[in-house]
């Protein structure tokens, strides 16, 4: 419940521990990887990030992520299942479960 209580929608990293990763997705966040992990170190704490469309990327399974602040673009990759799309697009697993009346 953390992530949501703190409005974290997004995390970007090099990499996640699965646990990690599946939590994220359970509350609605959405977890990416960096694709070059170099473009961790082109942000900084007070950068502003845009996602151009993030619904319509995060079916595609890759995200572009623009860095405003440094006017730079990066790559991302979710490399979500079918379930995990439709679990994070639902906003999380309980509004998941509630619309499947389950």
């Amino acid at each position: 419940m953390v992530p949501l209580l703190i409005g974290m929608k997004m995390v970007i990293a090099k990499s996640f521990a699965r646990i990690f990763r599946q939590n994220l997705i359970n509350f609605g966040a959405i977890p990416l990887v960096f694709t070059d992990p170099g473009d961790y170190d082109k942000i900084d704490s007070d950068d502003v990030l845009v996602i151009e469309d993030a619904i319509g990327q995060l079916k595609g399974g890759a995200v572009r992520i623009t860095n405003q602040t440094k006017n730079v673009t990066f790559e991302t990759a979710g490399d979500f299942t079918d379930r995990e799309k439709e679990l994070i697009l639902q906003g999380g697993l309980l509004n998941y479960l509630r619309l499947k009346n389950i």
